[in-house]
C-alpha cells in the first residue's frame, strides 16, 4: 500500500465502499420491512452517499458496484510492479 500510496489508498478506500454497499444491499434485501432496521438503512444510506463523493464513486458505479475493484490481498499484490515486490514474494 505505501509504495504508492496516493493512488492505493484511494483505491482500498474505493473497495470498502463496494463492499459497505454489496452489504447494505444484503441486509436491505433481508430486513428491509424490520422497523428496527430503518434507522441502520438511514444511516449507512447517508454514509454511502458521502463516501461516494468523496472517492469519486460514479452514478453508474453507484448503482452497479461491480465496476469498483475489490482491494487486492498479499497474495495477488506480489505480482503487482512496486518496491515491496520481492518481499510479499
Amino acid at each position: 500500500m505505501l509504495d504508492d500510496f496516493e493512488k492505493r489508498s484511494l483505491k482500498y478506500q474505493r473497495a470498502g465502499w463496494r463492499e459497505l454497499k454489496e452489504e447494505y444491499q444484503k441486509f436491505k434485501t433481508e430486513y428491509s420491512r424490520a422497523p428496527e432496521w430503518q434507522p441502520f438503512f438511514s444511516s449507512v444510506e447517508e454514509d454511502l452517499k458521502q463516501r461516494a463523493l468523496l472517492y469519486q464513486i460514479t452514478d453508474e458505479q453507484q448503482k452497479d458496484p461491480s465496476d469498483v475493484t475489490y482491494w487486492k490481498h498479499p497474495g495477488e499484490l506480489k505480482d503487482e510492479p512496486s518496491p515491496s515486490r520481492p518481499f510479499l514474494r
